[in-house]
């Protein structure tokens, strides 16, 4: 029978695989290392008609991405929204493999941008009491004017110090429960895999003893 192949540059093949690592991954949008991820490659394809039927065939790598089992659910549970969500970029045609993505603990990040808050709010205040202090060296008795500046100060210092500060914890306990839910999908994907690694290995068995 004849057989024929055909190739196009629209055609291609899409697939996603799991990939399981022992020492963690970080990956691009997460805020923890993971050891069990998704993978998605794109490649492109050619067809092969024969004995009445087409094949489907992979030539060449388009491109590979990563993703956590949360980012894959957020992926095909959230169509048309904004720019979708973040993903590893692990290969493309031109650049070839990349180098895996940085990693910070979110933790010694907030940790760190707090810091450089108080810092702000020190510098602040600082600035504030020079200017009362100008105030009172400079004035035996304040005017109606010196009294609103000195009040209008404390008040600033006030909202810098509660209204930003509250913000800021609220986006660090924001983090931690984002945190918390991708480490419970981190320990239900690596569950799931064993169970399924267990299931797998009791169905060989019985089936062999069974040929047996």
């Amino acid at each position: 029978m004849e057989n024929i192949k055909e190739k196009h540059p629209s055609y291609g093949m899409l697939g996603f695989s799991k990939a399981s690592l022992s020492d963690g991954k970080a990956l691009f949008g997460s805020s923890i290392k993971h050891d069990n991820t998704i993978v998605m490659t794109l490649k492109h394809a050619e067809t092969d008609r024969r004995n009445n039927n087409d094949y489907y065939y992979g030539k060449g790598m388009i491109a590979q991405v990563e993703m956590s089992n949360a980012q894959f659910a957020e992926l095909i549970t959230s169509m048309n929204m904004g720019d979708g969500i973040p993903v590893t970029i692990r290969y493309t045609e031109t650049d070839g493999y990349i180098k895996g993505a940085p990693f910070e603990s979110k933790q010694m990040q907030f940790e760190r941008e707090f810091s450089n808050h108080l810092d702000e709010i020190k510098k602040y205040i600082s600035e504030r009491r020079s200017e009362i202090s100008e105030i009172f060296d400079t004035k035996r008795t304040l005017s109606k004017g010196d009294r609103e500046m000195v009040l209008g100060a404390l008040d600033s210092v006030i909202r810098e110090i509660g209204a930003n500060t509250e913000y800021i914890y609220s986006m660090f306990n924001e983090q931690m429960e984002k945190t918390v839910s991708e480490a419970k999908g981190e320990i239900e994907a690596f569950v799931q895999n064993k169970l399924n690694s267990i299931a797998t290995e009791k169905l060989t068995t019985d089936d062999i003893l069974k040929l047996e």
